[in-house]
């Protein structure tokens, strides 16, 4: 078995080397069983690949969590239990327990106590789990306070009580954990377990944004746009819409889309519109591809193709976007480049009318 220890990983330097390497300098490769988020989630590499500018792509399968391709800050973070490992869990697992038992590390303890506690490769033991968790809490672990904050908050295992999921999230911002700021600004902007104050969340918001947090950056975003609390400024809005939507936020990606589409806060440009659209539409946001469908079927932004609109309105009204419902019906209606299909408008235009659109209606009365 071939190991590197928790308190010891060396982040890959992917600017200066032609692989993604791991502390002996071999190769991460698919099959690795390795340990991710700080060390704490068991998964297996599916996949290694190469982009543009030398920047790595790693693909790795974390059993219930699901796919997910590891960002940069998260392979410097990765831990390399076992090579082309042919149970990954169980080699995560043993890892884990000899941490434990051997460094009482609070990474191990609390990966080995969420295992307990869904009941994955172990026994289920809440008991076990909360003696674990406890261990990493009581080192001041930041993702362990986080997520004994986020159980306070949820209520799962340990009932529900916000004062202390606020008290959590305090300690583990303290901490440095990036994602408690954005956390607490919620309770802040909600009035959850602290009395309501728009300015500590703004404030909290504009902390977490500066450190890269994407949602705190979306979040910051509205509340600048809509002045709420704060005083309106839509240039610094419009700053964090766009770092949000360069980490792939989708709600960020169609935000803007939406402003260049209608000319709000920015110069119209559709040219604009339709590339934060599509990219949006990537991330199966469906206003957002029913918005692009609109693009190509009048032709803004891109060049008029009626197919390519059908498709995507089809898919938006597929996910349950009204308006997606009734353009594609009058898509089927009137034909444009394709044969029209009035049994396809009638049934569009009836779905649409089933969720209240009085305009469905009256077309499905002249039709």
């Amino acid at each position: 078995m071939n190991q590197a220890t928790l308190s010891d990983v060396l982040a890959p330097d992917l600017n200066s080397i032609p692989a993604v390497y791991y502390r002996d300098g071999q190769q991460l490769l698919p099959g690795d069983a390795v340990l991710c988020e700080a060390g704490t989630l068991p998964a297996q590499i599916t996949s290694v690949s190469w982009g543009e500018q030398a920047s790595a792509r790693v693909m790795l399968d974390a059993g219930p969590a699901g796919q997910h391709q590891l960002n940069q800050q998260q392979l410097a973070e990765l831990v390399v239990v076992e090579r082309e490992s042919r149970d990954y869990l169980q080699a995560c697992i043993e890892y884990l327990q000899q941490q434990v038992t051997q460094e009482n590390h609070p990474a191990a303890c609390l990966g080995l106590g969420n295992l307990y506690a869904n009941g994955q490769g172990l026994t289920q033991d809440v008991q076990q789990a909360l003696a674990l968790w406890q261990q990493a809490v009581s080192a001041n672990f930041p993702p362990a306070l986080y997520q004994i904050g986020t159980l306070y908050q949820s209520g799962h295992i340990v009932g529900q009580n916000l004062p202390l999921a606020v008290e959590f999230f305090q300690r583990a911002m303290q901490f440095g954990h990036k994602k408690a700021a954005t956390q607490l600004a919620q309770f802040y902007f909600f009035g959850m377990g602290v009395m309501q104050d728009y300015v500590q969340a703004s404030t909290l918001y504009r902390q977490a944004a500066q450190q890269g947090e994407v949602d705190a950056q979306y979040s910051l975003a509205v509340m600048l746009e809509e002045g709420r609390g704060i005083p309106s400024d839509t240039q610094e809005a419009m700053h964090w819409y766009h770092q949000a939507a360069a980490q792939g936020l989708a709600v960020a990606q169609y935000r803007l889309g939406w402003c260049y589409s209608q000319g709000l806060h920015v110069p119209q440009d559709y040219v604009q519109a339709v590339h934060w659209y599509q990219a949006a539409a990537a991330n199966n946001f469906p206003t957002a591809i029913c918005n692009l469908a609109d693009k190509y079927e009048f032709g803004l932004g891109v060049e008029r193709d009626y197919v390519k609109a059908r498709e995507l309105y089809l898919k938006a009204a597929q996910m349950g976007v009204v308006v997606a419902m009734f353009s594609l019906a009058q898509l089927y209606q009137k034909g444009h480049d394709l044969a029209p299909d009035l049994a396809q408008a009638k049934h569009w235009y009836q779905l649409a009318a089933q969720h209240g659109m009085q305009e469905a209606e009256q077309a499905l009365a002249a039709l």
